[in-house]
């Protein structure tokens, strides 16, 4: 198999998978929370604050809109190529594993939650596919050659988005898992792989330090006070073996949602199970168990996967993992028994090998690995529907609501559709995240909008008025009013008024105490 048809082949599955799994959101026109607050723009300020400084440029190629279907297609696109070098870097043959490989690039839980952010998700996987040609580049046998550019595409990427380095990370690993399992190579020579992957890496971050610094002198900005960024950690073993518990409890949560037993939590385990099946298999056949050392490593290497994909935990106490928009890295660990499994002898892995009885009989290990990755790959697709109808719904029920608000306010005498608005409280219920599927961030249902500035953007965005939002101080000013007293929450006929000049709404309580500080 060369390199060109295993690349396309692969990518081929990437974009009729993607499509397949993700066509619900590109032909649908659905907000967040975010993107409700940063309507038309990605937010130059704030991405460059956090150190995505590049982030932005991608407005010069599509503009500064929300285009779901041409953002979700280039995504889509990015994801297929990145597959296709996945594929190539790891020689994964076979219709069936390069199927699955493609299926769990595109379409796994955190491109489902990315796509709730659809105004910045396009600039967020080109950066995927760096750091992925990044790990490729430099596994190649010629890598001497692509040192400047493996360091440049690190350094690019993070600019995009630091987070994808765990995914790196994961792929450096399996790499050097399959290493370890191949009596080939020495250990020196598993060493010296690592450190080949590690001298580009440090080079690109002093690269994208030294952009950082040139971007915030350019454009006047700072580091954000963004899940404990530029806050200076705590010390001591304690702290450290706090966020090193943190780690693990943290990856478990992705692939043991709500630690209860459905089909989603059991093939997980499986499919770990399938993983250590493999491994011991290779060990034992190649007698590895003679060189302690090499499967000593390897089972470090899986020992670590959760702090590899974690390691954010370590840099700032404030992070979360708790959506899993930060897990991208924790979802490559599915591709291990994708990867691994090509180390035994199955054939060449395709369809017409697996309808025959005597391959069946011969590679039964293999079909139970084959079925377990297609539900779970399949599952991915499912989680992914449910979730965008879950937004879908969630707008429309956002979209209701301030119609009706709407109506009420042009009600009241002396309305204009360009007056301040103040707004007191939210109808925010609390999120229904998809069942059994891990917690995807945006991805909620019933009414969305949490604050004031939401609504006032939805309201103009969707209702086409102009209305303005109260200072702070005139907020509170009317709040010590009694006409503000006398009113009544919504949906009584008392929540909506008029007060100095600026249309009053009382939605509920929520944060009403904020007004009298």
């Amino acid at each position: 198999m060369n390199l060109k048809n295993r690349f396309i082949n692969t990518f081929i599955f990437g974009i009729i998978l993607g499509l397949a799994t993700h066509m619900y959101r590109l032909t649908n026109w659905m907000l967040c929370e975010d993107s409700l607050n940063y309507l038309d723009t990605i937010s130059p300020s704030w991405t460059i604050s956090v150190g995505r400084y590049w982030l932005p440029k991608v407005e010069y190629i599509r503009g500064t809109y929300e285009l779901s279907w041409l953002i979700g297609l280039m995504c889509i696109i990015f994801l297929a190529l990145s597959s296709g070098i996945i594929a190539e870097m790891f020689k994964v043959d076979g219709t069936i594993r390069r199927l699955l490989l493609a299926w769990i690039v595109v379409c796994n839980p955190v491109v489902t939650s990315t796509f709730a952010y659809m105004y910045t998700a396009d600039g967020y996987y080109f950066g995927f596919m760096l750091i992925c040609l990044y790990a490729y580049l430099l596994d190649r046998e010629d890598k001497k050659r692509f040192y400047i550019p493996a360091t440049i595409c690190f350094a690019v990427s993070m600019a995009f988005y630091q987070g994808f380095i765990t995914a790196a990370i994961v792929l450096i690993f399996i790499r050097l898992i399959l290493m370890l399992l191949d009596e080939k190579y020495k250990i020196k020579d598993v060493l010296y792989k690592g450190l080949g992957y590690l001298i580009p890496a440090g080079i690109g971050c002093g690269i994208y330090y030294i952009g950082l610094k040139i971007a915030w002198k350019i454009t006047d900005h700072s580091l954000a006070a963004y899940m404990g960024l530029g806050e200076k950690p705590k010390q001591g073993l304690i702290r450290y073996w706090y966020e090193l518990k943190e780690c693990y409890i943290d990856f478990a949560r992705v692939f043991l949602v709500r630690w209860k037993l459905t089909g989603y939590n059991v093939t997980n385990v499986i499919m770990f199970l399938i993983v250590a099946v493999i491994i011991l298999t290779l060990i034992t056949k190649r007698k590895l168990w003679k060189h302690p050392s090499r499967w000593l490593l390897v089972i470090l290497l899986c020992g670590l996967l959760p702090v590899a994909t974690h390691i954010f935990e370590f840099l700032s106490e404030s992070v979360s993992y708790t959506t899993t928009i930060m897990d991208y890295g924790t979802m490559m660990v599915f591709l291990m028994p994708v990867v691994l499994i090509g180390q035994l002898d199955l054939g060449d892995g395709s369809f017409s090998e697996l309808i025959k009885m005597d391959y069946i009989k011969k590679h039964i290990f293999w079909i139970v690995t084959a079925a377990v990755m297609l539900y779970i790959s399949f599952n991915f697709t499912v989680i992914a529907n449910k979730a965008y109808y879950n937004m879908f719904m969630a707008n429309k029920n956002c979209e209701t609501l301030v119609n009706r608000i709407e109506t009420r306010m042009e009600m009241i005498d002396g309305y204009d559709s360009e007056m301040e608005v103040m707004m007191v409280g939210s109808c925010y219920q609390m999120p229904e995240y998809v069942t059994n599927a891990p917690m995807m961030s945006g991805v909620v249902s019933n009414i969305f909008i949490t604050g004031e500035n939401g609504y006032v953007n939805y309201m103009n965005k969707m209702l086409s008025t102009g209305y303005g939002k109260a200072s702070l101080d005139k907020e509170k000013e009317i709040a010590q009013t009694d006409e503000y007293k006398e009113m009544g929450y919504w949906p009584s006929m008392s929540s909506v008024k008029i007060i100095d000049d600026v249309m009053v709404i009382k939605l509920s309580d929520n944060d009403e105490d904020l007004l009298y500080e």
